[in-house]
C-alpha cells in the first residue's frame, strides 16, 4: 500500500530516527524543526500540533500530521510504492515552496504533489491532486526564493 492512515498509538510507536522536518504547536509563534524526541500526539491534547511534516529519505517515507476541529489525521506516505503504481498515482518532481524564516531558517519545503487518475464513463481520464508530500528542505539560494 502506498498511502496508510495512521492511529495516534501507532504514530507514538514509530521510530522517528532518521527523519527530517516540522511539526507546529497551538500555542508556540514558531515550529521545532528537527526535533522529534519529544513528540507524541493524545486525543484531546492541549497545546495540540496544527501540522506537521516528517520526510525519511532512506525509507523514502512522508508523515503528514493535520489537526482539524480537535482531530488529528496522520497519513504515511511511501513514495517507492507510489511510482510503482503509476497506473493509478503519480507523483510530480519536486517542487520548491518558499518557507516562512521562522519556519525552516532560511530553507524553503520540497514537496511532491501526489496525484490519481480520474477515469470518467468514456474512458477519458485527468489526474486529481490528492495531497502535497513533503520531502525535505532546500536552501534558499537569493532574496527572492
Amino acid at each position: 500500500m502506498e498511502t496508510q492512515i495512521l492511529k495516534i498509538d501507532e504514530f507514538n510507536k514509530l521510530n522517528k530516527t532518521g527523519y527530517t522536518g516540522y511539526f507546529w504547536y497551538s500555542d508556540k509563534t514558531e515550529p521545532k524543526v528537527n526535533d522529534f524526541s519529544e513528540l507524541e500526539l493524545s486525543e484531546n491534547q492541549v497545546p495540540f500540533i496544527i501540522e506537521g511534516y516528517l520526510y525519511n529519505e532512506s525509507e523514502q517515507e512522508c508523515i503528514s500530521i493535520k489537526n482539524f476541529n480537535g482531530e488529528y489525521h496522520i497519513t504515511k506516505f511511501n513514495i517507492n510504492e507510489i511510482v510503482k503504481n503509476d497506473e493509478k498515482y503519480q507523483l510530480s518532481d519536486p517542487e520548491t515552496v518558499p518557507a516562512i524564516n521562522k519556519l525552516a531558517d532560511n530553507k524553503n519545503l520540497k514537496i511532491r504533489r501526489l496525484q490519481e487518475k480520474i477515469t470518467d464513463d468514456l474512458g477519458f481520464y485527468s489526474w486529481k491532486d490528492v495531497a502535497d508530500i513533503f520531502v525535505g528542505f532546500e536552501e534558499k539560494t537569493n532574496s527572492k526564493n
